[in-house]
């Protein structure tokens, strides 16, 4: 047989799976599941080890691999993938032969039937030469003839599938597997997939009638729904994991038929696994050996206690029984010494257990007060930018002519007509064209200025206008400004770490254009899906980029807006930078640069620049960025607790003695 696997180097999957359907054979997925264990073992325990590597953000990779032993199928399919390694792949390769092999010599192939694979690969080679073998091709040649057990899925069992999905499996990794096994589980519930859904819910718990179906059909969406979400169905705009993985259970082939609903979340709870190739602990076989050990123990005292009466009844056999008696009680002490062993690691097991308890606990705690605070501060930061005070507000009324007049105080700013108004009001901003009808005495710049209170996001603004404004006047002196140059000493990426209100006004000016309008339009298809097909190492990245808005796209330069400005702070990190623009650049096709800002920075720039646009002119500048919780070097800083009480509340409010 080793001479034969010689040969067998350049065997394609292909080949393999046709070999098998000839002799109509099909092997286990268990056996294909321990080959990609045991062949990516050393590798994994490398990875382990080396945990200042790149293997991942915040070791998240790294954690994932601590359930190596337990992965399904799919999962390790996916690290063989992502380890990339050509020895391993070969290792790989012809482990699984050789065990595939070996099971077909178990069904009675005959090893002169297996020959014909060497001139199989041999053809391979002078096709490919010493090409490598693309895995997952190969592995997907092998789906057909391999089956899982009954009650399994993808390599595991239920109660298994569900603990490892939960734990460490991503919806992305769901729906492929759902695909690998051809069902089909919705992506997102419209009324018709939601109404379908609940149907399906209802078979599987067992209550369902015809008459409840034609009255659910009935429903309104928002009704439909309030039903669901009554009868413990899912009934938001997506299934989440769980759901997934009860879809799932519920329709494969080799589970449905013994599918039962789980009566609460306890059967997706499960301990980290013990380290590929150790035993787990076993419990209930533990305290059943310390049980046997303690009756013969009792049994040996009761041994001796007769032999010491049978010596005290008997002087003459003194000599033999003190022997005896001193032989029994040295298997005594040895008894008693593997019990007290034994003993010990059942009580290691129970600490382990009950501390790995109360460091979920305690990390779950820690969470919901970062979350607590982070909101808190977010509000008080919020409540602070409420307290500026507000701009004179322009009144709008119409005429008997049809005609829509905009003025300030006694200055009719525009006019337009009612179909010209009512269509850019629903768009959230007036158009910029001024006709003067009543000149009046200047007012003072600042003064002058028409508060944009209408315009919801600088998209807006963009799509108002074809590329630039051509019924406004500019002044020479605010003609429309390039501004190519940070004026803080900065390099370019400074700037943008540094959230530059030059960078920003750049991207607005730039955003103007209708080849940038377009632009935005194409990128706010493509973002909700950032996170399809990236590396395992990306995902957490490319979901942090997914939680942003695309507000306003220039040149090749993107603005992201976020709720928390923590979260602004995370994503403008430089390492995450450096892995968030690989992502872009990948997704859209070319390098985009980007600056992401709280929701209430990017408001104040948005109505600054809206502002002067509105009154017929381009900005030169705007105010610099100043929120005290976005990390920058204006902000590295020290503050001592009373002046970030005095930031948050006012000086009104906070007063110091002495």
């Amino acid at each position: 047989m080793k001479e034969l696997l010689k040969k067998l180097s350049f065997l394609n999957g292909k080949d393999l799976a046709d070999f098998f359907k000839k002799f109509k054979l099909m092997a286990p997925k268990a056996l294909r599941v321990d080959v990609l264990r045991e062949a990516m073992a050393p590798k994994v325990e490398e990875q382990l080890a080396n945990t200042s590597g790149g293997f991942g953000i915040g070791g998240q990779n790294n954690y994932r691999l601590l359930w190596f032993a337990k992965l399904s199928e799919h999962q390790l399919e996916k690290y063989l993938s992502t380890f990339d390694d050509a020895e391993l792949d070969n290792k790989y390769h012809n482990l699984l032969v050789e065990k595939m092999l070996a099971y077909a010599a178990e069904k009675k192939v005959k090893k002169a039937d297996m020959e014909e694979l060497v001139a199989a690969s041999e053809d391979n080679y002078r096709r490919v030469g010493h090409a490598r073998l693309v895995m997952e091709e190969f592995n997907n040649s092998l789906d057909a003839v391999f089956y899982d057990e009954k009650s399994c899925c993808d390599g595991l069992s239920v109660s298994e599938f569900r603990g490892v999905l939960f734990n460490v499996g991503t919806r992305e990794e769901l729906f492929e597997i759902a695909a690998k096994y051809e069902i089909k589980v919705p992506e997102r519930l419209n009324k018709d997939e939601l109404l379908a859904y609940c149907v399906r819910q209802m078979k599987i718990e067992k209550y369902y009638t015809a008459e409840a179906e034609a009255a659910l059909s009935e429903m309104t969406a928002k009704d439909l729904r309030e039903w669901a979400k009554n009868h413990n169905i899912q009934s938001g705009s997506q299934l989440n994991k769980k759901d997934l993985i009860e879809y799932i259970l519920s329709d494969y082939s080799k589970t449905k038929e013994d599918y039962e609903v789980p009566k609460d979340d306890s059967v997706y709870e499960m301990a980290i696994p013990l380290p590929y190739g150790q035993e787990e602990v076993d419990v209930e076989a533990l305290e059943a050996k310390i049980a046997e050990l303690t009756a013969e123990k009792e049994k040996l005292e009761k041994a001796a206690a007769k032999s010491t009466r049978e010596n005290n009844r008997n002087k003459k056999k003194i000599d033999k029984q003190d022997k005896e008696i001193a032989k029994l009680l040295a298997l005594i002490a040895d008894k008693e010494k593997e019990y007290e062993e034994l003993k010990a690691a059942k009580a290691k097991v129970k600490e382990d257990k009950a501390a790995d308890k109360k460091q979920d606990e305690a990390i779950a705690k820690l969470e919901e007060e970062i979350k607590a605070l982070d909101k808190e501060v977010y509000n008080l930061f919020n409540a602070k930018q409420e307290e500026k005070p507000k701009e004179n507000k322009k009144e709008t009324y119409a005429t008997d002519d049809g005609i829509v007049v905009h003025s300030t105080h006694s200055t009719i700013v525009k006019k337009q007509s009612k179909d010209d108004y009512y269509e850019q009001k629903s768009m959230g901003l007036e158009t910029p064209k001024v006709e003067i009808e009543e000149p009046q005495e200047k007012e003072p710049a600042q003064e002058a200025r028409v508060e944009v209170k209408s315009v919801e996001s600088l998209a807006d603004l963009i799509d108002l206008v074809d590329s630039k404004p051509t019924s406004v006047e500019h002044k020479t002196s605010e003609s429309v400004v390039e501004p190519k140059v940070v004026k803080k000493d900065f390099s370019e990426e400074e700037a943008y770490e540094n959230y530059s209100e030059d960078i920003i006004l750049r991207i607005m000016i730039d955003a103007l254009d209708k080849e940038a309008r377009d632009d935005k339009r194409r990128i706010t298809e493509i973002w909700p899906h950032l996170g399809e097909s990236v590396l395992p190492q990306d995902v957490s990245v490319a979901n942090l980029l997914k939680q942003g808005d695309v507000r306003a796209v220039g040149k090749k330069e993107i603005i992201l807006v976020y709720e928390s400005p923590m979260v602004c702070n995370q994503i403008m990190d430089k390492k995450t930078r450096r892995r968030a623009l690989s992502i872009i650049e990948d997704k859209l096709g070319d390098f985009y640069n980007y600056m992401a800002l709280p929701e209430s920075d990017f408001s104040e720039k948005r109505e600054e620049f809206a502002g002067y646009y509105l009154m017929g002119s381009i900005p030169k500048k705007l105010s610099p960025v100043k929120n005290p919780y976005l990390k920058n070097t204006f902000n590295q800083k020290e503050k001592s607790i009373t002046e970030e009480l005095t930031d948050i509340f006012g000086p009104g409010i906070v007063k110091t003695e002495g």
